[in-house]
C-alpha cells in the first residue's frame, strides 16, 4: 500500500449532518497523558482504525522538517488526521469523530495519547479569528430545528472548513447534490494547519 490510496476529495468538510448538537459529558484524562511518538500514541488504535501502520508512516515520513515550530511527531499527528483512505469510514478522523461524538465517553480511552499529541500539536499553532466556511449535503428538513437562530450547540468533533467560500462550494467536498446548507462562521480559536496538512493545497482551518 502506498500514498496513491489517499484520497483527494474529503468527507471531512461535510460531515457536520453526524453532528448530535447535543450536550455531552466532557473530556476528561486525555490532557494527563505523557507526550510521546506517533508511533506510540497510535499504538492502541491499530485494532480501531484498519491499516494505521502504513498511514502513521507516510505521516511521519512527510513531517521531517515541520514548520511553526512544531516538532516530527506532533505536525505528523495533523497530518495523519487529514489523510483519507477508501473507504472513508476507516480513515482515523472518520473513526475518531464518530467516537468523539458518541454518548459513551469510554470509548475514547484508547484515543487518549493521540487526542494529547493532536491537541499539543494544535495549541502550538496560532489562532485565526477569520470567517470561514463549512458546507453539508442532505440535511433534512427535520433536522434544521438543531440551528435555529439565537441556539446555543456543541459540535463535537473536529470540524474541517476552508476560509475561501468559492472552493466550498466545489462539489470536490461535499459531492454533487441539489440540497446543500452553507455554515458561514465567524471563528476566533480556529487553526490554520496548511503547513501541516497531507493536502497543502486545501488551505483547511481546523475547528
Amino acid at each position: 500500500m502506498s500514498a496513491d490510496n489517499i484520497q483527494g476529495t474529503s468527507h471531512r468538510f461535510s460531515d457536520v449532518a453526524e453532528e448530535p448538537c447535543i450536550m455531552l459529558a466532557p473530556i476528561e484524562g486525555f490532557n494527563k497523558k505523557p507526550l510521546v511518538t506517533l508511533e506510540k500514541a497510535t499504538e492502541p488504535l491499530h485494532n480501531i482504525v484498519p491499516r494505521l501502520h502504513t498511514f502513521v508512516h507516510i505521516a511521519k515520513q512527510r513531517a521531517k522538517h515541520p514548520a511553526d515550530d512544531l516538532s516530527v511527531d506532533e505536525s505528523a499527528s495533523i497530518a495523519l488526521y487529514t489523510m483519507e483512505w477508501e473507504p472513508y469510514t476507516e480513515s482515523l478522523y472518520y473513526i475518531l469523530n464518530k467516537t468523539l461524538r458518541n454518548e459513551d465517553r469510554t470509548n475514547l480511552k484508547p484515543w487518549f495519547l493521540y487526542l494529547k499529541l493532536i491537541i499539543t500539536a494544535l495549541s502550538r499553532l496560532p489562532s485565526v479569528n477569520v470567517t470561514v466556511y463549512r458546507e453539508v449535503k442532505d440535511i433534512i428538513e427535520s433536522e434544521h430545528e438543531k440551528y435555529k437562530v439565537g441556539k446555543r450547540l456543541a459540535w463535537w468533533g473536529f470540524s474541517s472548513c476552508l476560509p475561501v467560500r468559492h472552493v466550498s462550494e466545489d462539489d470536490q467536498f461535499v459531492g454533487e447534490t441539489s440540497i446543500k446548507t452553507l455554515f458561514i462562521i465567524d471563528s476566533i480559536r480556529g487553526k490554520d494547519i496548511r503547513n501541516h496538512s497531507y493536502f497543502r493545497k486545501e488551505n483547511e482551518i481546523l475547528l
